[in-house]
């Protein structure tokens, strides 16, 4: 994953600028947050979406695995918001953060249910996690999956009944999706006040 993601950091957001307009449009539209609230962004690349919320007051820690895309995250934040580190293992305490953002990230992943599970950990009670990855059940967005593989992806997208599953398997509830375009999924699930 690294070296896929250590090439495109400094073009990234010139290739993708649409989709992160689209992205960071959805995701302000649908978070739920709180003047000062604490938001982690796991897989957060070059920072746009982590600047948006801290233009708009949140208290944003962004992390990635790759120091090619933190380099252009530096530039846009302070760097104590800054992580390098794993879904899998992330450097925060526990019940921390007020919301998680995985924007185009849980694909990525190898470990989801074991980045699930962190999520959780570091989520405060009430804490929201929201998703926004491509719709697995489409054969396009299968074959997309297919490709990522080729460039040494993880690649594997999911339907929203599979995403639904693993987020209750970890002990996510009120959880329910929304199709913010015809290929994209966003999901939204609650740490419950009182654990499972």
């Amino acid at each position: 994953m690294g070296l896929l993601f250590a090439a495109i950091a400094p073009f990234y957001d010139l290739l993708f600028a649409a989709v992160q307009k689209h992205q960071q449009e959805v995701i302000l539209a649908n978070l739920e947050l709180g003047e000062g609230e604490k938001v982690l962004d796991i897989g957060g690349g070059t920072g746009k979406l982590a600047y948006a919320l801290f233009c708009r007051g949140a208290r944003v820690s962004l992390l990635d695995q790759s120091a090619a895309m933190l380099k252009q995250a530096a530039k846009r934040l302070p760097r104590e918001q800054v992580f390098r580190g794993e879904a899998t293992a992330l450097p925060f305490k526990d019940n921390y953060f007020d919301s998680v953002l995985m924007v185009d990230t849980l694909h990525h992943l190898p470990a989801r249910r074991k980045a699930l599970g962190e999520a959780w950990r570091v989520l405060k009670e009430d804490g929201n996690l929201y998703i926004l990855d491509f719709d697995g059940s489409f054969p396009l967005i299968r074959f997309l999956g297919l490709v990522e593989k080729f460039l040494g992806e993880p690649g594997k997208f999911f339907a929203p009944a599979e995403l639904e599953e693993m987020l209750r398997k970890t002990g996510y509830t009120r959880i329910y999706g929304l199709k913010p375009s015809r290929y994209e999924l966003l999901v939204k699930a609650s740490k419950p006040a009182c654990p499972p």
